[in-house]
């Protein structure tokens, strides 16, 4: 309900003959302000009907510029970060907490003793707005293309220091298939570090390392 301020100015007869505006009588005074509260208490009436109603629980956002792309290996723009969060997933989110949790990952993944090699396991449910199944595959063809020269963004830095060979593919000195990521199944990925990451999986939930649909962006090239 929005209410606004209502302003009444009663003047007393006094003031008519000291040339001011002409007077309203106390009678006339309070039929309008009686009238005046009788509109206010309907409209509050009326709003209150509405709010008993059911209203469906959404976020709305506002954006200042438009969306370039839901490319995830070429946004290089908040407003493409932000709408991409809203309708992709990466293999980790955070809870209200800020702590990491699965989001297409099944569970935490298996870290080598090293900390060079995970293993991660991906849902069964997780799937594509058409129905099909996000799968490992859908992984490594996005980090390959995040790495590629040809369609790197400026974002393949984040790959370049953390999975091995990314590095040398990206200078163009290694072909793509030698990144260090593979699925040896549609529901297990596998990824090799060039070193320790600490941070590697908050990497995991950033939107360069979510996946692209094979099929999908095979067509659409």
């Amino acid at each position: 309900m929005l209410t606004y301020p209502i302003g009444i100015h009663i003047i007393n007869k006094n003031s008519q003959k000291r040339g001011g505006t002409p007077c309203i009588s106390q009678k006339k005074a309070f039929a309008t302000i009686s009238l005046v509260s009788v509109l206010f208490l309907a409209a509050c009436g009326g709003s209150t009907s509405k709010t008993n109603e059911k209203v469906p629980e959404q976020i709305n956002f506002l954006e200042t510029g438009e969306l370039l792309t839901l490319n995830t290996t070429a946004e290089e723009d908040f407003v493409s970060f932000t709408a991409q969060n809203q309708v992709f997933e990466g293999l980790y989110t955070l809870d209200k907490k800020d702590n990491f949790v699965p989001g297409v990952a099944a569970s935490m993944p298996v870290i080598s003793k090293d900390q060079t090699e995970y293993t991660i396991k991906l849902r069964d449910n997780a799937k594509w707005s058409d129905g099909s199944h996000v799968t490992a595959d859908d992984f490594v063809y996005a980090w390959r293309r995040a790495v590629d020269p040809k369609t790197a963004p400026s974002y393949a830095a984040l790959f370049k220091d953390s999975i091995k060979n990314a590095t040398e593919i990206h200078e163009g000195k290694l072909p793509v298939s030698e990144l260090g990521v593979t699925a040896p199944n549609k529901e297990t990925l596998q990824i090799t570090l060039k070193k320790p990451v600490p941070y590697f999986i908050s990497l995991l939930s950033f939107e360069t390392f979510f996946p692209a649909k094979t099929s999908f962006c095979g067509e659409a090239r």
